[in-house]
This record gives structure tokens, sequence and C-alpha cells, in this order.
């Protein structure tokens, strides 16, 4: 009888270890982010209310652990829409487990862009697509950001580059 219950526990303990690693298998841990994160992502944004669909690229410069459960990553990006462009900084927190985004964009080179919010989404499980949501503060006007991983990314529209 004793020797059963030994097989139990064994058997109960490989159980336990293999569905770790298959957890860990889905949720990526902050190194794997670090090394695996894309550097450059392309796509698009639309505010709810418009129909003008707006071309985004960003490149990330840096991406660094901040602690355990958070990533961070920095770099430029720019807003091409109707013939203007707008350069802006760009920083992102990735959220572990789960990759929960937030997104935040600065210094535009264009007066009237808005910068008073942040995207706040999800990184897919392969770390190559981003959907987040915008939502700017001071007036909760909200927008869809779609990005996807690509080959290289820029900071200066595509006239300046």
């Amino acid at each position: 009888m004793r020797s059963r219950w030994q097989g139990f526990a064994v058997g109960l303990a490989l159980l336990a270890m293999i569905a770790a690693h298959a957890a860990r298998g889905e949720a990526p841990d902050a190194e794997s982010v670090i090394a695996d994160l894309p550097r450059a992502f392309v796509g698009d944004f639309r505010w709810d209310d418009d129909r003008a669909i707006q071309t985004v690229a960003i490149r990330f410069d840096t991406v660094r652990r901040l602690d355990a459960a958070h990533v961070e990553a920095t770099g430029c990006g720019v807003y091409e829409t109707e013939g203007r462009s707008t350069a802006i900084n760009v920083r992102m927190q990735v959220t572990l487990p789960g990759l929960a985004v937030e997104i935040w964009e600065a210094a535009p080179d264009q007066p009237a862009f808005v910068t008073d919010g942040s995207h706040r989404g999800s990184l897919s499980g392969d770390l190559r697509g981003i959907e987040a949501r915008w939502t700017t503060t001071a007036t909760g006007q909200q927008g869809r950001l779609r990005l996807e991983a690509a080959p290289a990314g820029r900071c200066a529209p595509a006239s300046a580059t």
C-alpha cells in the first residue's frame, strides 16, 4: 500500500512539473521579452469618431527590465495621415505575466498632436503584435492602435529618411 501512495506522489509531482513548464512556455518572463521583443512595429491608428486611418511606425532603441513583473521599451515613432507626419518619442511598459501593455507618446514635433493619454492593450503571445485602445485623459476620446512586428521602424517621416 505504501508504494502505491509513493507512486501516486511521484506521478503528481511529475504532473506539477510538466504543468509549470507548460505555463512558462505560455507566459514569457522578463528576460525572454527583452531578448525576443521585436525592435520595430508598423500598423495603424484610428480615432473612434473619425474615418481617417493614420499609418504608424515605431522603433524601440532600448528594452530593459524594470522589475520581475515589468519590462520597459523606449524609442521613437512617426504617425502619418492625410499628407501630415508627426514624429514622437515612445515608451511602452509590458506587465508580466499576461503581456498587458501601456504605451505613452511624448514630444511630438507637431503642436496639435494629442499626447494627453495612453494606449492600453496587449502584446500577442509571440510578441509580434500589439492591440491597444488610446484614451485621451482630458476628454475621454478613444481610438484603436494595431501594430505588427516589422524588419525596421523609423522615427521620422518617410520624406526625411
